[in-house]
């Protein structure tokens, strides 16, 4: 008891251990480490607010919304603002979101009759630095690969590669799926088995998600029910729906 009380005494007795050099290096080291995480977290907080106006719109898409042409001028303000956000951050996701706003202003461009090249060259350039650094971005190469078939046609080389790529990424996407079932449809005969595969679960995913009439609309747009046949052989019954209906068009 006697040597606790000696240590009692000692620790109340005001005296304060002498501070070391190595102490104060480390208590340096700790600010300067939390100075400099400050510093690099400020460009994502400001590309974060930049990006805001964008936010929405890809949020609207994302529900399913339609960006027309009454406001359209939000997809232009949505550009500036990626822009924007770029500029302080070279972020893959930021990256990928511009591509595809402007693949929708390249689109508008095109419909209405003007040349849409720069644009699209844009979504190319834009979408490949974004996919470089997040390859498992499945819209982000169907992006790709739909700017590419604007540009190039549908003879392009790597179209197969691009929408291999997106299928592999995340096969069941939903809202991927009846573009993937398109394109599947266009390039059907320069598929490979597991990518044919891959493209007839595109069309059972349209089917079941939607309705057959989009199929079908697809399958009228390529111009050949063969593929959308052979997707769906998995489903004979369905199969037989979609060749009746088909053929009734």
């Amino acid at each position: 008891m006697a040597n606790s009380g000696k240590f009692a005494r000692f620790t109340e007795s005001g005296e304060r251990p002498k501070r070391s050099y190595a102490t104060f290096l480390f208590a340096v080291g700790a600010l300067l480490m939390a100075a400099a995480l400050v510093v690099l977290a400020v460009p994502r907080v400001i590309a974060g607010i930049y990006a805001v106006p964008a936010r929405e719109v890809i949020g609207a898409l994302n529900q399913g919304g339609r960006v027309s042409v009454p406001i359209a001028s939000d997809l232009v303000i949505a550009r500036q603002a990626l822009h924007m956000a770029q500029a302080w951050q070279n972020d893959a996701v930021l990256a990928i979101e511009l591509a595809r706003i402007d693949l929708l202003l390249a689109a508008r461009d095109i419909n209405s009759g003007q040349d849409g090249r720069q644009l699209l060259d844009e979504v190319i350039e834009v979408a490949q630095d974004g996919l470089r650094r997040a390859p498992a971005q499945a819209r982000g190469w169907m992006i790709l690969a739909e700017a590419t078939l604007a540009r190039d046609g549908v003879a392009a080389p790597k179209l197969v590669d691009y929408l291999t790529a997106s299928l592999n990424a995340s096969p069941y996407d939903v809202w991927l799926a009846p573009n993937r079932a398109w394109l599947a449809m266009m390039l059907w005969d320069r598929l490979d088995a597991r990518a044919r595969e891959l493209g007839g679960l595109q069309m059972l995913l349209v089917v079941k998600n939607w309705n057959l009439e989009i199929l079908l609309r697809i399958a009228k747009q390529v111009g050949d029910p063969n593929p959308a046949r052979e997707g769906l052989s998995v489903d004979p019954a369905l199969r037989q729906q979609f060749e009746a209906a088909y053929f009734r068009l």
